[in-house]
């Protein structure tokens, strides 16, 4: 079964991402110890056993499996955050709607109180929602600045655009900030969305090196950044809060969601022709 999980379209994409960024290799296993059923699934964290660091993924109070990265050079503790997050952002909503696929069928799966173990003899096809949604939209641009009094909003419509844009994984910046100290380690990232919550967050250092970046980014091979603000932009600027050609950037894809529709099939509509610079994949 895990070598059928290894084939899966988002875990190739993981794997290169993991060689590329940080020179290591994945393995997926199950924990099958009996020794272990008793685990608290809450208390689970990434440890280093070795030179491989060791990723849980969990779901709904249930633990899936292990991601086990390899590489011979020692991590710091930034690389082991940046990398578990990444990690578990691909591989749990892959291997929870197998865990729910298998489920409804009533085989191949036996569920402990707390611990799921897979029968590695048996193998399936499932529906892995991280692959490219092939009615995503696919934006001319690599940054999209959304502006909202309530930073709830901001979240909820990143996850919304993430979601129709099809990303890979979605990657909060203050989680992985430690680890990007260049336009190169953004590129790097892949076809992620990379939200910054606020743009007050970022240091004038940070807020000028995503400005290079969006300025000549591939939109089909790099990640796509999403910058929320509780400020209007124009206030950002007149009060030099903002690096300029950030701000030049952002004025291009500058969403005023408090304007906008909240259900979502309307706000997608309400984007697509606030932006007017995309094409639908």
């Amino acid at each position: 079964m895990m070598t059928e999980i290894m084939q899966k379209n988002s875990v190739q994409k993981l794997k290169v991402l993991l060689q590329n960024r940080y020179g290591m290799g994945l393995k997926i296993t199950t924990m099958t110890s009996i020794e272990n059923a008793g685990v608290d699934v809450q208390e689970m964290r990434s440890e280093l056993r070795g030179s491989s660091l060791h990723v849980p993924v969990c779901a709904r109070g249930k633990y899936l499996a292990t991601a086990i990265l390899t590489r011979s050079e020692p991590m710091s503790a930034g690389d082991i955050s940046a990398v578990s997050e990444i990690v578990r952002l691909v591989l749990e909503p892959l291997l929870l709607s197998i865990y729910l696929e298998r489920q409804e069928s009533n085989t191949a799966v036996i569920q402990d109180e707390n611990v799921l173990l897979l029968r590695p003899q048996e193998s399936f096809e499932a529906n892995d929602g991280s692959d490219w949604n092939p009615d995503g939209l696919e934006f001319n641009q690599s940054l999209i600045m959304l502006e909202s009094y309530n930073p709830h909003t901001i979240s909820r419509v990143a996850v919304h655009i993430h979601e129709a844009a099809g990303r890979l994984a979605l990657l909060r910046y203050k989680e992985v900030h430690g680890s990007l100290n260049s336009v190169q380690d953004i590129r790097e990232l892949g076809t992620l969305t990379l939200l910054v919550e606020d743009v007050l967050q970022l240091s004038p250092e940070e807020q000028a090196r995503l400005a290079t970046f969006a300025s000549s980014a591939n939109e089909k091979t790099e990640p796509l950044i999403l910058i929320g603000c509780t400020t209007p932009l124009d206030e950002l600027v007149e009060d030099e809060l903002i690096n300029i050609e950030l701000a030049e950037i952002a004025e291009k894809s500058h969403l005023e969601l408090d304007r906008m529709p909240k259900e979502f099939s309307q706000l997608r509509e309400t984007i697509e022709m606030a932006l007017d610079k995309h094409a639908l994949i």
